[in-house]
């Protein structure tokens, strides 16, 4: 993979993923300090919540109220997650204010389907069917197909490059018989198997499928932000600050000119841990500190 792009576009998801596994309550006022913090970072990409159910994500109970309350910066998409149909009503709600894009959402291992939607892949992708043409009815684009577990599965272990690929198409299947233009593929290690060898060779392989399409990474370490309800915490998002201080002497860009702010983004970083009850200890915090 000689021909990488140089360019990183980072997008922000530590305030939707962190604040719902936290036992909290955080208060919905430091949610929404939190996200301005971020805006001011040089992000142009923060995903601010979920519209989920409350009784299995008491963590963005207060969704509405975090949205309503967060003042934009001008140049910034403020993104929201959902599952189903009540969710998008909650969130079409706000679409003056959030960047509303829908994403046709798969998983490349049968036992993580089973467990988390507890449903199979062949009913999954039926539900996605109607998911796209629920997103088109409203005017909301399809751009995007996501695949979980795409580097390997702790119900199914190791996650093949042929078997991303097979879960692509029928993502871009379901994308055709809608009238939906993919414009990238999104790559999640939801469960932290995503080491460099196994990175390379499914990107590897799914570039050379479809050379042009723009490639997205959804990364996890530990024991920082970020979990899935489901999983329980033994996977966290990568902390932002350690990924822009690798990447930037690389000279990828990072979306802000030559990278974000990088001495924000670990002051914010500090500051949102005081927030969580795991002490995000990460090494660039420690460098510079």
């Amino acid at each position: 993979m000689s021909d990488l792009p140089r360019r990183v576009d980072v997008h922000e998801e530590g305030p939707r993923e962190g604040f719902q596994i936290e036992p909290g309550p955080i208060p919905t006022a430091d949610k929404i300090k939190l996200i301005e913090a971020l805006a001011e970072t040089g992000l142009h990409h923060i995903q601010a919540c979920s519209f989920v159910n409350t009784r299995l994500v008491p963590g963005w109970a207060d969704a509405e109220a975090v949205v309503e309350g967060f003042k934009p910066k001008p140049g910034v998409d403020y993104t929201a997650l959902w599952f189903n149909a009540n969710g998008l009503e909650r969130a079409l709600a706000y679409r003056e204010k959030l960047t509303m894009t829908g994403s046709i959402s798969l998983t490349a291992s049968e036992g993580f389907t089973r467990k988390n939607l507890n449903r199979s892949h062949e009913e999954n992708v039926a539900a996605m069917k109607k998911q796209t043409a629920l997103h088109l009815s409203h005017g909301i684009p399809v751009k995007r197909i996501g695949v979980m577990a795409a580097f390997g599965c702790n119900y199914q272990g190791d996650i093949s490059p042929a078997q991303v690929v097979k879960t692509l198409e029928d993502g871009m299947a379901i994308a055709a018989e809608a009238g939906a233009k993919i414009e990238f593929f999104s790559l999640a290690d939801t469960m932290g198997w995503a080491i460099p060898p196994r990175i390379e060779r499914v990107i590897g392989t799914v570039r050379a499928k479809w050379p042009e399409m723009r490639i997205g990474l959804h990364l996890h370490e530990e024991p920082y932000l970020g979990n899935n309800p489901i999983i329980g915490r033994d996977t966290d998002q990568v902390i932002e600050a350690d990924m822009v201080f690798s990447i930037e002497p690389l000279c990828y860009r990072t979306g802000h000119g030559y990278g974000m702010q990088l001495k924000d983004m670990i002051r914010v970083t500090a500051d949102g841990c005081e927030l969580l009850s795991d002490y995000a200890n990460t090494d660039t915090l420690q460098l510079v500190s």
